[in-house]
Formats: structure tokens, sequence, C-alpha cells
């Protein structure tokens, strides 16, 4: 690899959310990029209607718990008033690709062309969420939202630069990316004030 870089944290206020950005490369070459996490216990997408592209919703339930370890598949939940919930939302250029989702990862099988045949017998499967890019370099900049259902989503607006982040009780942020040696740094404006960036 030529380079991985990873910043997270954490943007405190009214509507708290974190922010994950990955900047990546192997070499000159162009490569399946994967952006996955594990999802925890129960854990799975929800039936949200209207989502833009690069959002996806997830919500939990008990009752899929005991079989998370194995990896299953179910239809999209649907939630209650006040469950607890998060928007995950990917900020993307035009063109690349953005279809952030949650599925399940035969490990030993092909999967878009990558072979896991290494953990076939100890993990045969399992949750996770992904993000595919095919490119000669990726960034991936993810934004996690908590919220609970029934509360109404923020407006988000966003190109490769700059997104803009806003509730309608007031709270506005606008997050600017810039990119030196590499590595993608974050600023957060509220108020027209810089409350948070990354170094």
């Amino acid at each position: 690899m030529e380079y991985v870089y990873r910043s997270a944290g954490m943007v405190k206020g009214n509507h708290s959310y974190s922010i994950i950005i990955d900047d990546l490369k192997k070499d000159a070459n162009q490569h399946l990029y994967q952006w996955t996490a594990m999802s925890a216990k129960g854990v799975w997408k929800a039936e949200y209607p209207n989502l833009p592209t690069g959002a996806l919703v997830l919500a939990h339930d008990d009752k899929l718990e005991k079989d998370w370890a194995k990896g299953t598949e179910v239809a999209p939940l649907n939630p209650k008033k006040g469950d607890p919930m998060v928007l995950l939302y990917s900020i993307a250029e035009s063109g690349e690709g953005n279809n952030l989702k949650i599925e399940v990862a035969k490990e030993g099988k092909n999967l878009n062309g990558a072979q896991f045949t290494n953990f076939e017998s100890a993990i045969p499967s399992y949750n996770r969420i992904v993000l595919d890019r095919n490119a000669t370099q990726a960034n991936f900049k993810i934004l996690m939202i908590p919220f609970t259902y029934g509360e109404e989503l923020p407006t988000i607006s966003a190109n490769a630069n700059k997104a803009t982040i806003f509730w309608k009780d007031g709270q506005k942020d606008v997050l600017e990316f810039k990119v030196a040696n590499n590595r993608t740094s974050v600023a957060v404006i509220r108020g027209g004030k810089v409350i948070v960036a990354s170094k």
C-alpha cells in the first residue's frame, strides 16, 4: 500500500454525530476498495422512505440477536415511534460508487471478485455494512447520525469538498474538507465559528 489514513471523531451539539474519513491507495492501478464495518447484534437495515443516494438507516431488533453470529439476511425492520436508530451517510463526488448497504458476507465465497478462503471454517458468514468503490485511490467520508424513529432527519447537501447538515430546530453544521499529503482533514463550522477540526 502507498498509504492508508483514518481520521475519526465526534461532533457534539443538540444533535451530536460522528464522522469517519478514510484515505487509501494501493498503487497506480484501479482496484476494488471496500469500506466495511461489522454490525452489532440485532442490527439490520430499517424500512425508511425517501432516503437519498449514499444513505442507510439501521435499527435494532432483539429477535435477531440469537442468529447474529452466523449472519442472517431478513426483510427491512419496521421500527416504532421512539426506537433508537442511526443514519449512515456517505459523502461522495459525482460519479463515485455510493451504494452504502448492509449485507451478509459469506466467507470462502467469491464476493465482488475477492476471495476469503482463510476464514471459512472459523467465520462462515456475518453481517456487515459495505461501500464499494472501483478506483485508483479511495476516499471514504461516512457520517453517523443517531436519531429516534419519528424524529425528522436533517437535510444534508454535499459534494467532495463540503457538506452542510441542517436540522429544523436551527443547528446547522458546515463541514469543509481539504486534502494535504494524501490525507483528508475536516473543519466543522457552526454559527460562523470552527468548533472542531481534525489535524
